[in-house]
C-alpha cells in the first residue's frame, strides 16, 4: 500500500508587508476555508467536486 502524503498548509499562504496572504480561492460551494486546488487548466475542490475552467 502507498503512504499517504502529508497536506502542506504552509504553502497556501504567504506573509506580506506583515499580513497573511491566501495564495488560492476559497471554494464557493464549501464556503471559506477550503480552497480550491490549483491544476494546469483548472481550479477544483475536493469536497464538493466543484471544478473553475481557467
Amino acid at each position: 500500500m502507498s503512504e499517504k502524503k502529508k497536506y502542506q498548509m504552509w504553502k497556501l499562504y504567504e506573509v506580506k508587508d506583515g499580513k497573511l496572504v491566501r495564495k488560492n480561492k476559497f471554494s464557493p460551494k464549501a464556503g471559506e476555508g477550503y480552497f480550491l486546488a490549483e491544476h494546469e487548466n483548472r481550479r477544483t475542490c475536493g469536497k464538493t467536486n466543484y471544478m473553475e475552467k481557467k
